[in-house]
């Protein structure tokens, strides 16, 4: 099963490589192929290279497309982090 979503970075400082991490590592929790869609680029979800590569500032618009049976469990868990504003220590708000 193929599923897509269009996500909003919320995080202030954008998809760095913390959230890289966590985003790669979430997906690769999974069976189903994931992509990052950014314009013209297409991005493995489950490397963390790939992920911190896009460098995707706040309010940035993704799609992420997950195929394989576990696809829906996959979009949630990934969009979920993509949505979220995070607050890691040493990061003021600005």
């Amino acid at each position: 099963m193929k599923i897509s979503k269009l996500i909003k970075v919320n995080n202030i400082r954008g998809i760095h490589l913390r959230p890289s991490a966590m985003i790669a590592s979430t997906a690769s929790q999974y069976k189903s192929k994931m992509m990052i869609f950014l314009g013209d680029r297409v991005l493995d979800a489950k490397s963390i290279l790939e992920v911190a590569s896009m460098a995707a500032p706040r309010d940035t618009m993704l799609e992420i497309v997950a195929d394989g049976d576990d696809a829906k469990e996959a979009i949630d868990a990934v969009s979920d982090i993509l949505e979220k504003e995070f607050n890691f220590p040493n990061e003021a708000d600005e």
